[in-house]
């Protein structure tokens, strides 16, 4: 279980790696090309991701202040975990998509940003159901529902034949599950450990990651990297 884990986690590190290391598209009838092969980039998760989706949330997990967003254009704290952009910045940028991905809640998300990608990622969140709880985060089922909502909302804007191909053509990416371990598993009121040891909680782990990959991949042509 262990070494099929650990080559889980090898093969997806190496797809992001491969990701971040394709060259920026070029402006041009080429680049116009390869850029039709992807539509969108949605990112659920964690705030390993999470670009903003938090900063009018209660909670702790916020980054909408300094030092966060010293290194980001124009030195602001957006609300990304990171001094800069996070990955789904970088891989939206790498696929050409467009250089930033904002977050789906906020009032300043512009409505053509629906057309080509969101995150509905939420600092503090994990696959455990208990995680978000504690984090007063948007659980991963929660985020399923805010992207639902963002399908309705595609819908109205550009008609349902334009949405499904959006929909169809994008790409999926889900960066979770280490709030799960640092917060239920190994922290200082460990309340998981009560009730799991190590593996049973990390398979535990893995059956709600595939549930929610299951869920998310519904009527829907994509590719979804999950990290856990």
């Amino acid at each position: 279980m262990a070494s099929s884990y650990r080559g889980l986690l090898t093969s997806l590190a190496l797809l992001f790696v491969n990701l971040l290391l394709l060259p920026p598209y070029a402006h041009g009838a080429a680049a116009g090309a390869a850029k039709s092969k992807v539509s969108a980039v949605f990112v659920f998760g964690d705030s390993i991701v999470d670009p903003g989706n938090n900063n009018d949330r209660i909670t702790a997990a916020k980054a909408d202040f300094p030092p966060y967003g010293q290194d980001f254009p124009g030195g602001n704290a957006t609300g990304r975990f990171s001094n800069g952009k996070v990955p789904g910045d970088i891989i939206a940028s790498r696929l050409g998509v467009k250089e930033l991905l904002p977050p789906y809640i906020g009032e300043h998300l512009q409505l053509g940003n629906l057309r080509t990608g969101v995150v509905f990622a939420s600092g503090g969140s994990g696959y455990d159901p208990l995680t978000p709880i504690l984090a007063t985060a948007t659980s991963s089922t929660g985020q399923l529902e805010l992207f639902h909502d963002y399908k309705e909302r595609l819908k109205a804007l550009v008609g349902e034949e334009e949405m499904t191909r959006v929909i169809s053509e994008g790409i999926y990416f889900t960066v979770n599950g280490a709030n799960d371990l640092a917060n239920n598993y190994f922290s200082v009121i460990p309340l998981r450990r009560h009730q799991y040891d190590l593996p049973s909680y990390i398979r535990f782990l893995v059956s709600s990651a595939v549930n929610f990959t299951m869920v998310s991949m519904r009527s829907r042509r994509d590719v979804v990297a999950v990290l856990c």
